[in-house]
């Protein structure tokens, strides 16, 4: 088999595990897959929030967890409701992004070792909230950069998907990245954005997955046009 056909081999099972990691195999055309994406989306502002939809995660019961040492910070999972899928949400107060102390924490990576995606370092100061009955959710805060890992469970096959978070103007805000599991566990969604943007943009500011940010995605950490692949929360 040449270099040419093995890659379109590669690319067509990677398509088929992101159809079933995105929850969009009883819909789509399998000729013409679109999988709509999870609507997720970052508010500037004071506070800045950030709110993740989990699709087809069991969260049966809510939770609050504070952040250590980030007054007024906490992060809350949502249990579904009727068609509205569970989901998790991130408030920082603009002012707790500027913590010195907080970032004298060790730097810290993915659960499993594995570095963060799009972070220079592949650390980060980082905090771990441990969630009855599931993994820890994972805080990190930086100089530039905050994120949060919050874990999941997919159906293998699984693999790494990267998508930028744009702002309506167009301007690059972050990034959310489909992480794989190692080892049948450690698997997830890692979202990083600027938060000195965030903090300083208009109230009503906000960012999510456009579908211009679909031509930029990388898949394995290999540059890929999505647009024909995935659809956009309207």
């Amino acid at each position: 088999m040449g270099s040419q056909n093995i890659f379109k081999a590669v690319r067509l099972m990677a398509i088929i595990s992101l159809i079933f990691v995105f929850g969009g195999a009883e819909k789509c055309n399998w000729f013409a897959p679109k999988i709509k994406l999870p609507d997720v989306k970052l508010t500037f502002g004071d506070p800045v929030t950030l709110s993740i939809p989990l699709k087809g995660q069991e969260i049966l019961v809510g939770i609050k967890l504070d952040i250590p040492d980030l007054e007024g910070s906490f992060v809350e999972l949502i249990p579904q409701a009727g068609n509205t899928p569970a989901s998790v949400f991130l408030s920082v107060p603009a002012k707790a992004f500027d913590n010195p102390p907080f970032r004298l924490r060790d730097p810290g990576t993915l659960p499993d070792g594995r570095p963060l995606p799009k972070i220079a370092d592949g650390k980060l100061p980082a905090v771990a909230l441990a969630v009855p009955q599931r993994n820890n959710i994972v805080f990190y805060l930086g100089l530039e950069v905050a994120g949060i890992f919050v874990p999941t469970k997919s159906k293998e096959p699984d693999v790494q998907l990267t998508l930028p978070i744009s702002d309506n103007a167009g301007r690059n805000i972050g990034f959310i990245t489909r992480i794989p599991q190692s080892n049948g566990d450690n698997g997830g969604y890692f979202v990083s954005f600027n938060w000195n943007v965030a903090t300083t943009n208009p109230p009503l500011g906000a960012a999510r997955i456009h579908e211009e940010d679909l031509a930029n995605a990388e898949l394995e950490g290999i540059p890929y046009d999505m647009r024909d692949v995935f659809e956009v929360a309207q």
